[in-house]
């Protein structure tokens, strides 16, 4: 069981130097998966300029999800206990990302998932984020939608929640917000 999309920026070796990603492009994707998308960075923009585009995501819970799901899975990395670290999820993470755009991004849960799932989408730690033309839900009916957390500069357009809350934000400077 792995994410259908996993990109991480973190350290190799403790007094390592991360590399970096930038100009990372998903279009007409589909995906049907028991994992999340999963965008991590160690640190602020080691990812950048990323662009999802007509990207449905379908998640389901599998029979493996309780016992390996809520945790962030960065090996190989030293130390080791940096590798696998317990971290709730949403159905689509990005973490300490600058300049990530989803368009038209169409997510679907399948069926009940473990209570780690704790969004639709969930972006924490940004520096421009556009969330335009979204569709879908968080994983339960007292989750959000969409839920962004301590970043600067925000756009949420043309979206809409299948069901229970839209957007929740903490943290968050400059958000600009305008539901379908």
């Amino acid at each position: 069981m792995g994410e259908p999309v996993h990109v991480s920026v973190a350290p190799w070796k403790l007094k390592g130097e991360p590399g970096s990603v930038s100009n990372l492009r998903m279009v007409n994707v589909t995906a049907d998966s028991q994992a999340p998308v999963i965008l991590y960075s160690d640190r602020p923009g080691g990812i950048r300029d990323v662009l999802f585009d007509d990207f449905d995501l379908n998640l389901s819970a599998g029979p493996l999800t309780p016992l390996y799901g809520g945790n962030l899975d960065l090996r190989p990395v030293d130390p080791i206990e940096h590798g696998i670290v317990r971290y709730d999820v949403a159905g689509f993470k990005a973490e300490n990302i600058d300049g990530l755009t989803m368009r038209n991004l169409h997510l679907r849960w399948n069926s009940a998932v473990p209570d780690f799932f704790r969004a639709g989408i969930e972006v924490t730690g940004f520096h421009g984020v556009t969330i335009d033309g979204f569709t879908g839900s968080g994983p339960g009916n007292l989750t959000p939608a969409i839920w962004l957390r301590k970043g600067i500069g925000a756009t949420v357009i043309n979206s809409r929640a299948t069901h229970g809350t839209l957007l929740t934000q903490e943290g968050v400077t400059g958000l600009g917000t305008m539901p379908r």
